[in-house]
């Protein structure tokens, strides 16, 4: 009888808040607005079904997560990362730039393609809250900067030690 209760009891509630994530039924513009202010609108959104006794479904559960678990999870909060604006220009503009952009010399740049072993550096932005050494130079990356790692050996290498 209770577990009926608590499910019928659950049913009559339309937003779940918890210190990881809000939860609100069968609005997703809700859910939009929310996570515009948690800052977690591009990365942090999701959805499920919402199910009914027995197992039928009974809409969906519109879900955002906070800040607070998004930045445990390593993602990204909006307004972080820098995004180049798409300039919408005339085609012959478009082309013109295109071909001015090619023309121009491009920086020689050496990189460390291989950790000491000969494993592959991969890209990585550096998360939130991580504090993280160059292998080489032992400068800390700041966070939301890119680093060059290997998964394997833990090798990190700064931006300055590649080039």
């Amino acid at each position: 009888m209770r577990k009926l209760m608590s499910e019928v009891w659950d049913l009559s509630r339309n937003t779940y808040e918890t210190e990881f994530a809000i939860a609100i039924w069968n609005d997703w513009e809700a859910r939009d607005q929310r996570a515009r202010i948690e800052r977690t609108y591009n990365h942090g959104r999701f959805s499920h079904e919402r199910k009914f006794i027995l197992g039928i479904n009974n809409g969906r559960w519109y879900c955002c997560l906070k800040q607070s678990a998004a930045i445990a999870k390593g993602l990204p909060l909006d307004g972080q990362q820098h995004q180049p604006q798409q300039h919408h220009w005339p085609q012959q503009q478009q082309h013109h730039h295109h071909q001015w952009a090619h023309s121009q010399p491009q920086p020689q740049v050496r990189q460390r393609a291989a950790c000491p072993s000969g494993h592959p550096l991969a890209q990585m932005m550096v998360p939130p809250m991580a504090a993280l050494f160059c292998d080489v130079c032992r400068r800390q990356f700041p966070p939301g900067h890119m680093t060059s790692r290997c998964q394997w050996c833990n090798y990190d290498v700064c931006p300055w030690c590649l080039s």
